[in-house]
């Protein structure tokens, strides 16, 4: 499974390079409008102008162009709106590149369904523009410009298909309960990999005032084989679960989720809101579930059920306002013992 997730998301990330280029031809390609339609125009305006100081009509290979010049002139303005576009295109192009396995989420689902908009908008209004004016374009240039659009909107439409027809058919439905039967910690371990976190993606938030370095071995064999769906994981827990082995077991996690794409960080909670969260729970941008505590999770008798993750995510902000990194933390420590010693 972690093979083939790992697999998908390379996928993901060469298509979306393709689709960063196609948007990048299609900015050139406005400007070479732009430049085309502005040379007609000065030629057109040149023409008139031309005529009416010596009293002549404009020579015939010109008159075509003087007589459009008030419509080359709503042309270029209607170029700027679609060069416009383009840019647009990029720049979300670029997010949904770096987004990698948030494109999944809520988020990453607006990006590709506006960027999808988008690429219809920009290549009704060019073709628009190209079949109302004799554009003098080679045929190579308009051979890429036509390939950049056609990607652009069969990749956005892959997306969007893998998004809300390919994806919930494979992916099985989060249950919204899990019950922990402590006599069979194995399966119970098991059952919320592929029941709870395989559902997961993107950012993903635990909130535990215990966990401490068994939690992190937990949490190693919960995300073994899933992590093509996660690329953050935060950790909110208290100073008092910093056991003598937790530093190095969690720098030895984070250096190994590192190489596999993975950011892990751990919060410390200030302590009198350590003392007021009774809570545990775990979420992600779409879901998010009630927990037994991470160092316990497979063994204790316990319901694991779905709640708002509206309301977690507000919570966890609470908390975070208060809190400090464990690395800052660590730094404090060291700081302030020097001071201790001397007393």
């Amino acid at each position: 499974m972690e093979g083939s997730n790992r697999t998908s998301s390379q996928t993901y990330d060469r298509l979306f390079v393709v689709l960063l280029l196609a948007s990048l031809v299609l900015i050139f390609a406005s400007v070479l409008l732009i430049e085309v339609f502005s040379v007609n125009y000065g030629i057109g305006i040149g023409a008139l102008v031309q005529s009416n100081l010596t009293n002549t009509n404009v020579t015939q290979t010109l008159a075509p162009t003087a007589l459009n010049v008030s419509s080359l002139r709503v042309a270029i303005l209607e170029m700027y709106v679609i060069i416009g576009i383009a840019v647009g295109m990029f720049l979300l192009a670029f997010i949904l590149y770096s987004m990698k396995g948030n494109r999944q989420n809520a988020e990453g689902r607006r990006y590709t369904l506006l960027h999808l908009v988008l690429a219809l908008v920009f290549s009704g209004l060019f073709i628009t523009e190209f079949l109302t004016f004799d554009i003098g374009i080679s045929g190579v240039y308009l051979g890429i410009i036509l390939i950049a659009m056609i990607a652009s909107i069969a990749i956005d439409a892959f997306s969007e298909y893998q998004i809300h027809i390919a994806a919930p058919a494979r992916t099985s439905r989060p249950k919204k309960e899990l019950n922990i039967n402590p006599s069979t910690p194995y399966s119970n371990l098991a059952a919320l990999r592929d029941e709870i976190f395989a559902n997961l993606s993107g950012r993903v938030t635990i909130v535990d005032k215990h966990f401490n370095s068994e939690a992190l071995s937990n949490l190693h064999r919960l995300m073994s084989g899933i992590e093509g769906g996660i690329n953050e994981v935060d950790v909110a827990t208290s100073k008092g679960m910093l056991d003598s082995d937790f530093y190095k077991d969690y720098n030895d996690l984070k250096n190994e989720m590192r190489n596999r794409n993975i950011t892990l960080s751990v919060l410390l909670m200030d302590d009198q809101d350590a003392v007021a969260q009774h809570e545990r729970f775990i979420f992600d941008g779409n879901t998010a579930y009630k927990i037994p505590p991470m160092n316990i999770i497979h063994k204790k008798s316990e319901h694991i059920t779905k709640i708002k993750t509206s309301d977690a995510r507000r919570r966890f902000e609470q908390l975070q306002k208060n809190s400090i990194t464990l690395e800052n933390y660590a730094v404090k420590q060291a700081r302030d013992q020097p001071k201790e010693t001397a007393e």
